[in-house]
């Protein structure tokens, strides 16, 4: 879906390139996390996708077409975007935000209106208690998730993302980070996020882009990248834990004994992550937990030597 063919961008002729003879594909319908430290080239090569910069060398194809060829203004009303800060606009209430674009593109007003419930639902919001609210009268969780509406309002294939939850604390963070997990199990897109917190890469992307000085490092799964780093500097920015982080992208339903109950003394949901089943038997000082399912029925246990064993 997203192509980038020995992409180069100098700002300064004579200094170093911000992004450096690149070359990166993101196929269709998954979600490639890009991460670095600052001064990476990541939010660069995003602002390039949608041109909001051009590249000084090299061919960006998007869904088969070379986008330098494309009306950029075009371009960016099939794209989805989603800042840090949001960005929506605040004269505007929050239904009129988010049919922006659709009344771009001419959509009748019914289909609008239809449009702007589904996706406020999809969000986890009531469209009787916000939709004829201003950005203003709104927490940040919630002008996070109008963004993330907007930016779906037209049903783009593609969706960029810029670090889109950096400004939330931490609790609300991670709460919108699942829902918008479950928000991609129901629309297919092509996701590209820019993040600098390897937890949020780790959890939302299919495929992890790290970058460096403008150059890809390593482009990989998660599981790959925690297993296999491709040198010290992959090795040191995911951090001396990455084993118990590579346990977060295990369930327990992965690795559990169905049917064998056995006379485990404490009880965990087939959902948890294997990190969060490891921590439990380490609290509790034991070597084997109850599984559950959604009606708090045991199903099975697991066990530390087989969270270990992954």
């Amino acid at each position: 879906m997203i192509r980038l063919e020995h992409v180069t961008k100098k700002y300064d002729q004579r200094g170093r390139p911000s992004v450096d003879d690149l070359t990166l594909h993101v196929a269709e319908g998954t979600t490639m996390a890009l991460i670095g430290p600052s001064g990476s080239g990541k939010t660069t090569v995003l602002r390039m996708i949608n041109r909001l910069i051009e590249p000084s060398s090299g061919v960006i194809i998007v869904d088969g077409k070379e986008i330098a060829n494309v009306d950029p203004v075009i371009l960016r009303r099939h794209i989805g975007y989603v800042i840090q800060n949001v960005g929506l606009f605040p004269h505007l209430t929050v239904d009129e935000n988010i049919a922006a674009v659709p009344r771009l593109l001419g959509w009748d007003e019914g289909k609008i209106r239809q449009r702007t419930e589904e996706l406020l639902h999809l969000v986890g919001l009531d469209a009787a208690q916000i939709a004829r609210r201003y950005p203003k009268h709104l927490s940040g969780g919630q002008r996070q998730r109008i963004g993330v509406a907007r930016a779906l309002a037209a049903d783009p294939p593609i969706l960029l993302m810029d670090e889109p939850f950096g400004a939330i604390d931490p609790i609300a963070r991670g709460r919108i980070q699942n829902e918008f997990k479950e928000i991609l199990a129901h629309v297919r897109k092509t996701v590209v996020i820019v993040t600098h917190d390897i937890d949020e890469a780790l959890k939302l992307g299919d495929t992890i882009a790290l970058m460096r000085d403008g150059q890809v490092i390593q482009h990989d799964t998660p599981n790959v990248i925690l297993q296999q780093p491709a040198d010290t500097f992959v090795t040191d920015f995911i951090g001396a834990d990455h084993a118990l982080r590579r346990l977060e992208l295990f369930t327990v339903s992965e690795v559990m004994m169905l049917g064998e109950i056995g006379n485990a003394i404490a009880t965990i949901s087939r959902d948890a992550t294997l990190h969060q089943a490891l921590s439990k038997m380490i609290a509790l000082k034991i070597d084997r937990v109850m599984v559950t399912d959604a009606s708090h029925v045991a199903i099975g246990t697991i066990t530390r030597d087989a969270i270990l064993a992954i």
